[in-house]
């Protein structure tokens, strides 16, 4: 698939120009993948605010070090890779106390169809927050960032079998929180059952 539609580039011709220190290469690489950087920062820290300062250093040292990567068909995956890394890094600096997740990661194309109140948001966040971190990154990918099963295997190294095993999981675990909070009914809010 092209990266960028108008001019028919694809992914390892960007890449290859950004390793050649094309800035303006990298900057379309950056746009690409912005958004899949935040969420895997935000599954793994549960904090917009957090998240975002993990996507900042992402990019900085995937710039430092595009170099290094050898198969530039797989840059989605190795940048998801440093997001990963760096944000648990993170996760692990922070004071006990300070895990709590907040605020859902940026809307996005699979925005949710019914525009949810701030108890409701808190309510979701709050779900999402028990579930695993493997988890809570296979709902924000798909719900989220309208990723399917095999592009979120990709990213986070799990076979697209174990991706849906996942998913059905954390639907469950979140249909009985919400139910508990007085949220029977998930649809519309980013979580429907497809």
């Amino acid at each position: 698939m092209p990266l960028d539609q108008s001019t028919n580039e694809q992914l390892p011709d960007v890449v290859r120009r950004a390793q050649l220190g094309k800035a303006r290469a990298f900057e379309k690489l950056v746009e690409r993948c912005e958004r899949m950087v935040l969420a895997v920062a935000f599954a793994t820290l549960g904090d917009a605010h957090a998240a975002g300062d993990v996507a900042q250093e992402t990019f900085l040292k995937a710039w430092q070090r595009l170099g290094e990567l050898q198969r530039p068909e797989a840059f989605d995956a190795w940048i998801c890779g440093i997001a990963r890394n760096l944000a648990i890094d993170q996760r692990r600096r922070r004071k006990p106390d300070s895990n709590a997740i907040t605020e859902l990661p940026i809307a996005t194309a699979a925005e949710p169809s019914v525009a949810l109140d701030d108890d409701e948001r808190q309510q979701v966040t709050a779900a999402l927050a028990e579930l695993d971190e493997i988890s809570r990154a296979v709902v924000v990918f798909r719900y989220y960032q309208d990723m399917g099963s095999r592009e979120i295997a990709g990213l986070l190294d799990l076979s697209p079998a174990a991706v849906d095993m996942r998913l059905s999981r954390a639907r469950t675990q979140l249909r009985q929180r919400l139910g508990k909070m007085g949220m029977e009914n998930a649809q519309g809010i980013g979580l429907t059952m497809r």
